[in-house]
Formats: structure tokens, C-alpha cells, sequence
């Protein structure tokens, strides 16, 4: 098992991607050619296309994925563009203590996800705390939004990737 914060550091391929998000190679293509995967990194020229050419993506591009993935699977639709723009905020950008990337540690409960239409919120949730009143009052006008265990995708995603969860957030975190 590996883990420490190299994780950031750590470059991982197309084959990976696939493995820790279950999407499809034929996904995944269609994603990049729409320019909805940010931050990935072309290898040998840049492109990515062509004999002798591959991608690179960084262990937020792999959650970015898979948790668009697990967005578009909630919501038993194809919505590409809006699972994206949700997971994105998750993979890429971090807010009250949450790292990038990461949920939040496991001292603060698990990290939920909630997207309605374009609005995304992110939320702790630790037993006995009433998850949906939050969410309703922050999701107010929406009929219903889709809910997504980042932990979840989190340990799921580490375990494709042969890596240990509870290392990787302890090191993060300092927990």
C-alpha cells in the first residue's frame, strides 16, 4: 500500500482512470475531447493523440472522475458537463479545512456532496445531525438534488488504486 501526501505528486494513466472511476476508455475520450476533465497533463508534445502519445492525470483528476461518475450514476442520466462542474469543486478547490482532492477528516463526520441542477454544496455529516434540513436550506427552489458519499468514492477510488485510505487522510491531516 502506498499513500503520504506524494499522492499529489503521483502521475497516473489512462488505465488507472478507468479502473478507480468504472467509467469506460470511450467516456473518458469523450470527456477530454469536450474539454470538461480539467488540469490533466499531456505527455511527449502534448495532444494526447497520435502513436506515441499518453496522458497523465493527478490523483484529483482521478477523484474529479470518479465522482462525476458517481454523480451521473445517482441522477441515472448523462450529464456529463454538470457532474463535472460539481466533482470539480470536491477535486479542486478546498474550504473549511477540507483539502483539495480529499473528504474531510474522519473527526468531522463524512463529506456529502449535494447537487441540484448548478448549485453544489458540500456538508458534514455526523450521526444525529439532520443532513437533509441542511441541505434542503441550502438547495432552497430545487424539487431534489442528488446526494454523493465523497468518502465513499474516496475509499473506492484508493482501493482500485491499491492505496490506503486511512493513511493517505491521517498524513493529510495529521489526524
Amino acid at each position: 500500500m502506498e499513500a503520504k501526501l506524494s499522492i499529489f505528486q503521483r502521475s497516473f494513466q489512462t488505465g488507472e482512470i478507468l479502473k478507480a472511476s468504472g467509467i469506460t476508455n470511450t467516456a473518458l475520450q469523450n470527456y477530454l475531447r469536450r474539454g470538461i476533465v480539467v488540469g490533466h497533463k499531456d505527455i511527449k508534445g502534448g495532444g494526447g493523440s497520435g502513436t506515441g502519445r499518453y496522458r497523465q492525470y493527478t490523483f484529483r483528476n482521478v477523484m474529479e472522475i470518479a465522482l462525476a461518475k458517481a454523480i451521473m450514476d445517482a441522477a441515472q442520466g448523462n450529464i456529463p458537463e454538470t457532474a463535472f462542474q460539481a466533482a470539480q469543486i470536491v477535486a479542486h478547490f478546498g474550504e473549511d479545512g477540507r483539502l483539495p482532492g480529499l473528504p474531510l477528516p474522519a473527526s468531522r463526520g463524512f463529506t456529502i456532496l449535494a447537487v441540484a441542477g448548478e448549485q453544489v454544496v458540500i456538508e458534514a455529516w455526523e450521526p444525529g445531525k439532520d443532513i437533509l434540513a441542511i441541505l434542503r436550506n441550502e438547495l432552497r427552489g430545487h424539487a431534489g438534488f442528488i446526494l454523493v458519499n465523497v468518502n465513499d468514492v474516496f475509499r473506492g477510488v484508493c482501493s482500485a488504486l491499491d492505496l490506503d485510505p486511512g493513511e493517505i487522510l491521517r498524513d493529510a491531516y495529521g489526524e
